[in-house]
């Protein structure tokens, strides 16, 4: 390299703060790999336009060059009802044993989203969702903490006092082997266990559930998500991936072609692989099948995200509606066509796949 610069590369880059180290150390960023579009789209911002947008496991890594420094990140996991719930079975059994209660305790906004606010289509599940589902697991009591600055900065000793011995007075602490927590993630398991004796608490390590030797994690559901591969991140997660949200005026296209669509914004779910997928859509009076498209609808020169769907045998009004959009397979990707002709010959294809 020419004057003597170092070079780097990274895999797992996320949003870019080891590189933006890397980058402040004097190194030249040479390549940057991740899978989530939004993290890539944020590490082009910060740090390099160098960056692939890839699943490392099925890219040929011969095609990387040289580097002085080769950095790389673990995946930061959030909340995963599947992969939570033999964690939360062995909570269960413990209360039930000594007569306590059992409760989880989660944060909003994800501490993730927090620290970077340009991730915006992150989420898996909603803060509603979330609760619903950890209420199925039959769990005593939900604590929602406000994550913020004021919070992000307390120390892991003063969390273990004011959250779980103070707020919560736990006498079992369940976390998982990777578990982190406190000002900059200082805290583990083994800072649980130094302070069980002087708060008077137990701490109980449960084992990863494993799928495929792989441990069930919100990062491998939203990988498969992200990845179209819908029907794998359903088995992950015991349910079909859910969208819910609120029926939006649109320009009425998809009427006028034969196809009338209930148009919902995705907010902060994660986006997939933008297409044409099979769906059941849900409300308070019906429950059907139908077709969704993800995408800007290239045919019709968009330029917002947006989810719509197609339900077989719905044709009326549903604005302000709320519908839950269960995700069942990825049918195609989105593509711009010629012609309405050509659109509505494709449209009619979807369907015959999605009611397969």
């Amino acid at each position: 390299m020419q004057n003597n610069e170092l070079s780097s590369g990274e895999f797992f880059c996320g949003a870019g703060g080891l590189a933006l180290g890397a980058k402040r150390a004097g190194f030249k960023h040479d390549f940057a790999v991740d899978w989530n579009f939004d993290a890539c789209s944020t590490f082009s911002k910060n740090v390099s336009n160098q960056v692939l947008c890839a699943d490392i496991e099925e890219y040929d890594l011969e095609r990387f060059p040289y580097v002085d420094c080769f950095m790389y990140g673990f995946p930061c996991d959030d909340f995963s009802v599947a992969g939570h719930r033999k964690g939360i079975d062995q909570a269960k059994k413990k209360a039930r044993k000594n007569k306590i209660a059992i409760g989880v305790v989660t944060f909003e906004p994800m501490p993730v989203m927090f620290f970077n606010s340009k991730l915006k289509n992150h989420r898996i599940n909603s803060l509603n969702q979330k609760t619903e589902y950890l209420k199925g697991l039959g769990i005593d009591f939900l604590v929602i903490i406000k994550f913020n600055k004021s919070f992000s900065s307390l120390s892991a000793e003063k969390f273990i006092e004011s959250i779980i011995y103070k707020k919560i007075k736990s006498k079992y602490v369940f976390v998982s082997h990777n578990f982190r927590f406190g000002k900059n993630r200082k805290g583990n398991t083994q800072t649980l266990k130094k302070f069980e004796n002087f708060f008077n608490y137990k701490t109980i390590i449960t084992d990863p559930l494993l799928s495929f030797k792989k441990t069930i994690s919100s990062t491998l559901i939203r990988k498969k998500i992200f990845l179209s591969k819908i029907k794998e991140a359903n088995k992950l997660l015991d349910r079909p991936w859910r969208v819910i949200g609120k029926v939006v005026k649109g320009k009425k296209r998809g009427r006028k072609i034969g196809f009338p669509t209930c148009n919902i914004n995705l907010n902060n779910y994660i986006v997939p692989k933008l297409g044409v997928y099979s769906v059941i859509a849900e409300t308070n009076s019906f429950r059907k099948k139908g077709i969704a498209n993800i995408g800007y609808r290239p045919t019709f020169n968009g330029q917002n995200l947006l989810l719509e769907v197609n339900i077989f045998g719905i044709n009326k009004n549903l604005y302000n509606k709320v519908i839950k959009v269960d995700f069942l397979k990825f049918i195609r990707a989105e593509k711009k066509f010629k012609n309405l002709n050509h659109l509505r010959k494709q449209i009619k294809l979807d369907i015959k796949q999605a009611r397969k």
